[in-house]
């Protein structure tokens, strides 16, 4: 009788195991699926791809080209910065395409390991969805131009590369 009750307390031990390492792969897959609808709905939406092409137009056209500038990520509230002042009628932008923030990141893997801007968590894994690009020719990594947009309750983010191959 003993060898019996301790087959059946190994059993369940066993049963157990393979209970919870099943649970553990359905919630990671589960979180997969939904990191990448988010991706999907709230990451590079055409129109918001567009927006931010144009502005990086404008820095081409005016006294400053946007691809000459190292990082920057501004707001409403620092459109009077030295920075801020590169974008014309910076508040007036912020304010009708409900932008949160824009900026130039020169090389992504160094924005997010240090962080110098204080990022929100959202911005961080949206970066991190970004291909990591170095331009093999100029020897240094592709900028991107970062937007983050707030409109019905949720954030929205776009990148578009700067310079390199996209002069």
């Amino acid at each position: 009788m003993k060898n019996k009750k301790g087959f059946i307390f190994v059993e369940t031990i066993v049963i157990l195991t393979v209970v919870a390492l099943s649970l553990s792969i359905v919630l990671a897959t589960y979180s997969l699926i939904t990191r990448k609808s988010k991706i999907k709905e709230y990451y590079n939406l055409s129109s918001d791809l567009y927006l931010i092409y144009n502005i990086s137009q404008l820095g081409t056209t005016n006294r400053y080209n946007y691809g000459t500038f190292n990082d920057f990520w501004i707001n409403k509230n620092t459109c009077s910065d030295k920075i801020g002042q590169i974008i014309t009628n910076c508040s007036d932008l912020f304010t009708n395409n409900n932008i949160q923030n824009i900026g130039i990141f020169t090389n992504i893997d160094d924005t997010i390991k240090n962080n110098t801007y204080s990022l929100d968590t959202g911005t961080i894994e949206f970066l991190n969805t970004l291909k990591k690009y170095y331009d093999e020719e100029r020897k240094q990594p592709i900028k991107y131009m970062v937007a983050r947009f707030y409109r019905n309750r949720e954030y929205y983010y776009a990148a578009l590369k700067v310079g390199g191959e996209n002069e």
